[in-house]
């Protein structure tokens, strides 16, 4: 009788499942590459020069418009950190996606936008407000908690200035630290943490009562902003009253 069970034999090879092509991340011609250069440069050159000039025309301490005692400048760098957060946590998810290129151009625009903020608004600001009370009232929450976003801002702006160099091959190869991505993940963290000491910054500052925080005896900003000039000067005295919540430098990787 015919054995008409399995075979013994030896069974043939499977074929393996070809595995499915990576995505091309998508790269930019020369073309491309001079185009957003040109747009993110005119983008930042036209911020530098309204802070510039609203600064000489008095728009720095005019009043803002989230109802606060903060004035125009102090709001406008509010909400232009907050997009900028949003902007940079953006970039992570760019980058996790394999866009690299995107990821790169959406970070180097956040930080360089950032430096413009930071040099033309909250360190002048700091310096009128805040110098004058170090170190005699750092208990103080008003002077405390903003020095502290201020150093926290400070390191993380080292840390973009050396992602940016580092992914960009402008440090000797001694200098390179090979895990940058770990980099980037501790400079993301360093974001929220230096935007949440900012907004807590703008809270003691525009919106918390004034005997609560430590604050100089000086005018609100919002109700200055009204006054004549000559009154208004009177009423600030050496305080700026521009300084924005929120400093969130950047960092560059692609």
């Amino acid at each position: 009788m015919d054995n008409l069970g399995p075979s013994s034999g030896p069974l043939p090879p499977t074929e393996s499942k070809p595995k499915p092509p990576k995505k091309k991340s998508w790269k930019p011609s020369r073309a491309a590459k001079i185009l957003i250069a040109a747009v993110v440069g005119l983008v930042l050159i036209a911020s530098a020069l309204f802070l510039i000039l609203g600064r000489s025309a008095g728009l720095a301490t005019a009043p803002g418009f989230l109802g606060t005692r903060a004035g125009l400048f102090a709001d406008f760098n509010l909400l232009a950190e907050i997009l900028q957060l949003a902007g940079l946590t953006a970039g992570y998810f760019l980058v996790k996606r394999g866009n690299y290129a995107a990821h790169q151009y959406n970070q180097t625009a956040w930080v360089f936008f950032n430096i413009v903020l930071t040099i033309l608004i909250m360190e002048v600001a700091f310096n009128r407000q805040v110098v004058p009370g170090i170190p005699e009232k750092l208990l103080r929450t008003y002077y405390g908690v903003a020095t502290v976003h201020a150093m926290l801002g400070g390191a993380t702006i080292l840390l973009a200035i050396y992602i940016v160099l580092h992914r960009n091959n402008l440090i000797p190869k001694a200098l390179r630290w090979k895990k940058w991505k770990l980099l980037m993940q501790i400079a993301l963290a360093l974001y929220w943490a230096v935007g949440l000491f900012g907004l807590a910054t703008y809270y003691y500052w525009y919106v918390a009562p004034r005997e609560a925080t430590g604050a100089p005896e000086t005018a609100g900003v919002a109700q200055a902003g009204r006054l004549p000039p000559e009154r208004r000067c009177a009423a600030l005295g050496s305080h700026g009253g521009d300084f924005g919540g929120v400093s969130i430098p950047g960092a560059l990787a692609g």
